[in-house]
């Protein structure tokens, strides 16, 4: 539903934007997520209201323990939203929060309970049920860091305008409760896929059910969501102007690209360059975006873009026209970064909150970035070497595309391209390097890398899946997802089976190039870290041939509970290192054991055998003087 008194003509051209949302469209939805959530509970509850009916109390107390445990069970299982972000408080940024009322007020929406702050370049409006309390909602903004720091007062203020659309009366609560359901299914059914250690039956039932009904509930309630956007664009707009939310929205889009281009080719020269993550990354990253007016090739990017069905957002080039503001206007009147920040407008002190916000930044990137920095400089150096000696070998290119030089990563691919032995993956970083130059014929080149050697498609298809908007239609979206599942699966079994021989031995050493054993060491070379091995193993699943390294770790049980650190998300991080410096097609696995338990014993003997025959297997040499504890001084006595 519009506005009183706003024209709801359609604004002539190319593109051409969705109606407004009407009574008997939100009926059908919100009817489609009520049935979605009855079939969910009935199967999450199905087990739990058996067993009720079945106890011999229900005899004695009739059906009113078994309905109280099932209302319990029901309650408890529900989808939750978890809201992201810090929480602010109204002392640290008084004059954002007054003009959040001041806008709330001129809309007639209610006003914003919280404002939290995310690590993103986005923004949305969330309507978050208080957990024991259904009948009561709290209205939650949340807003990117990078816009407060990066952008002026007009633009986070359009931006903020948009979003307090959402909350007001032209969408009541359907919007939100959609949103909040669609997501909870899209969450849910990725819960399937983890092993069956961590995911118990009903979860695994519930997920499965959610893997069909949430991508056909998300792909329906899509086109309401769109829907909802020009709605938001245009309660936005009667707040701030059509111009200047036009010139918001440009902003914004132009902000995620030069963010992006900066992850992708100056993040990697960073990490190579500073051993730790630097103090000023704010200062360090306005002064990257500095870039001047937006090219005619990155304007050209953002105008030609189009939504789906799978989009939950108009494109650029719709919502300009529905404001009717030209391209050019827009473009022109694009400031990134902004002179002043809307940050230094609104906050108390925004220096000493770029200060935390930098401190933060820098102690969660801490430990990741000791690991990556060895290896991103060995990496760096070796290109940098074989760039000047002229090599066009498969090294040359795979290390192009890993430091960002992504032209040319392509020229040296194609030279490669007919190269028997290195095809598979030469077409791979042709592909690779395309799509991150905009071009679509990269898709092209990721299905002849899978197509020339199987090992290629879960690599393959996870990066067609990264940039499926540029797919031709749903149909080839669907096809890629099945097909990067069932790859996924084969590459989850088959990593299994290679876990699995670790402790009996069934390994041999992986003697690593000279530089990448240097990388390699060098990043492991940690307090947590007591000992490290490189090791290799093929396995055979479902007719193919997986070939897969592993890092054998043995980790100083006392330093790694005192650094706070999982077991998981250091293995994760110790594995990135080496899958980074190797074909993409590898299976690349850790393995760890803490120095507070016993080694199998044919694996103590092969590792130890490495280390008395000095074996480049080794990564990190144990300290013969290396405390362990009596048990297993036991068990390696026998």
């Amino acid at each position: 539903m519009s506005a009183p008194g706003r024209s709801q003509a359609l604004i002539p051209g190319r593109f051409k934007r969705p109606g407004h949302t009407t009574a008997l469209s939100r009926a059908g939805l919100a009817a489609l997520a009520v049935a979605g959530l009855l079939v969910y509970h009935a199967i999450v509850l199905a087990p739990f209201a058996l067993i009720a009916l079945v106890n011999p109390w229900t005899r004695y107390f009739g059906p009113w323990p078994a309905l109280v445990l099932v209302a319990v069970v029901w309650w408890v299982w529900r989808p939750v939203t978890v809201v992201p972000g810090r929480v602010v408080p109204r002392a640290d940024a008084p004059a954002l929060y007054a003009a959040l009322d001041e806008m709330a007020g001129r809309l007639a929406a209610r006003q914003v309970d919280e404002v939290r702050l995310l690590a993103e370049v986005n923004a949305a409006a969330m309507r978050v049920p208080v957990r024991w309390q259904p009948w009561r909602a709290r209205q939650v903004l949340l807003l990117g860091e990078p816009l407060l720091a990066f952008l002026d007062e007009a633009a986070v203020r359009a931006v903020i305008a948009h979003e307090l659309g959402h909350f007001s009366r032209h969408h009541g609560r359907l919007g939100h409760w959609l949103y909040r359901t669609r997501t909870a299914w899209l969450d849910l059914a990725g819960l399937g896929q983890g092993s069956r250690d961590e995911v118990s039956l009903l979860e695994r039932g519930a997920a499965a059910f959610a893997r069909v009904f949430a991508p056909w509930f998300a792909r329906i309630s899509f086109l309401h969501a769109r829907r909802c956007e020009f709605e938001a664009d245009a309660d936005g707009a009667a707040l701030v102007g059509p111009r200047a939310m036009a010139t918001a929205l440009a902003t914004l889009e132009v902000l995620q690209q030069r963010l992006a281009r900066w992850q992708r080719e100056q993040l990697p020269r960073l990490l190579a360059d500073l051993p730790e993550p630097p103090a000023d990354h704010t200062a360090r990253l306005r002064e990257a975006l500095q870039q001047g007016a937006v090219s005619d090739e990155d304007w050209a990017r953002l105008e030609q873009a189009e939504p789906d069905e799978w989009d939950t957002h108009p494109s650029l080039a719709q919502r300009l026209q529905a404001h009717n503001v030209s391209p050019a206007e827009a473009r022109a009147a694009v400031r990134v970064p902004a002179p002043r920040s809307a940050g230094a407008h609104w906050w108390r002190d925004w220096p000493a909150f770029e200060a935390r916000h930098d401190a933060r930044w820098r102690e969660e990137r801490t430990g990741a970035w000791r690991l990556q920095h060895p290896r991103r400089r060995h990496e760096r150096l070796r290109w940098l070497a074989l760039r000047a000696a002229g090599d066009v070998s498969i090294e040359s290119a795979r290390l192009a595309l890993a430091n960002g030089d992504s032209a040319s990563a392509v020229r040296a691919g194609e030279a490669l391209a007919n190269d028997e032995a290195h095809a598979a993956e030469a077409r791979f970083i042709v592909g690779a390097g395309r799509l991150a130059l905009g071009q679509r014929a990269g898709l092209d080149d990721l299905e002849a890398a899978v197509a020339a050697a199987p090992g290629w498609a879960c690599a393959g298809r996870a990066l067609i899946a990264q940039h499926e908007h540029l797919l031709p239609g749903p149909a080839e979206r669907r096809r890629n997802q099945a097909l990067l599942e069932r790859a996924a699966q084969r590459r989850a079994a088959a990593a299994a089976e290679l876990l699995a021989g670790v402790p009996a031995a069934d390994i041999t050493a992986l003697h690593l190039p000279e530089w990448v054993h240097a990388a390699v060491s060098e990043a492991l070379r940690l307090p947590v870290v007591a000992a490290a091995w490189c090791a290799q193993r093929s396995v055979r699943h479902d007719g193919r041939v997986y070939e897969g390294n592993l890092l054998v770790l043995r980790l100083r049980t006392a330093q790694f509970m005192s650094e706070r650190l999982t077991e998981e998300a250091f293995s994760r991080q110790a594995e990135d290192v080496l899958r980074a410096l190797v074909p993409a097609d590898r299976l690349v696995l850790a393995w760890t054991a803490f120095t507070t338990e016993p080694l199998p014993l044919p694996l103590q003997a092969l590792l130890t055998r490495w280390v008395c025959e000095a074996d480049r297997a080794c990564l990190v040499v144990p300290d013969p003087a290396e405390p362990l504890a009596e048990g297993v001084r036991a068990a390696l006595l026998g």
